[in-house]
């Protein structure tokens, strides 16, 4: 049946998407802090009322969570790291996980957006040029390129989606 997937599949999918999650949330806080805090920080989401509803209730937002979580940790490697091969894997992978958010869900592309952003924000504030630069290469030109097909969806998702939901619940 289209559209519809079994409960314990879905659950799976989850799990899974559980798991690399908690990987790249121990990836992101190994970066900010030690190991301890790492494992800390794992222990403290994985245990969550959050995190296991997102993994029992057959939604895509485990999914959209993973995807945030590794797109965080790329865009720390980014501005932490000085080597130009890393910077560019980095691009690719983040220009990657934005296709992927986008075609999970519409508003994959807004919480995609909000971390580039919050990034950009500190970049800005800590005075990183370089990083600033290869950002506007890597993040602009893909971005002129498909904006003639991103911003009609993103103006149905506000028009229709959005719109909707005030209008059916009247």
């Amino acid at each position: 049946d289209p559209g519809n997937i079994p409960w314990r599949v879905g659950v799976g999918v989850n799990l899974c998407c559980f798991v690399l999650a908690q990987m790249a949330l121990y990836l992101i806080a190994k970066e900010i802090c030690s190991d301890k805090g790492a494992l800390c920080t794992g222990l403290l989401y994985g245990f969550s009322a959050g995190a296991i509803s997102t993994v029992l209730y057959v939604r895509c937002y485990m999914m959209l969570t993973m995807l945030a979580l590794f797109l965080i940790y790329l865009d720390l490697r980014f501005v932490r790291t000085e080597k130009r091969w890393e910077k560019g894997l980095c691009l690719v992978g983040s220009a990657v996980l934005a296709v992927l958010c986008y075609r999970l869900h519409q508003f994959g592309i807004i919480l995609f957006t909000v971390i580039t952003l919050l990034f950009v924000f500190y970049a800005l504030v800590k005075r990183k040029k370089n990083c600033l630069l290869w950002m506007a290469a890597g993040y602009g030109i893909p971005a002129l390129v498909g904006a003639g097909y991103i911003i009609p969806q993103l103006k149905r998702l506000l028009t229709d989606n959005i719109a909707g939901i005030f209008y059916t619940s009247v």
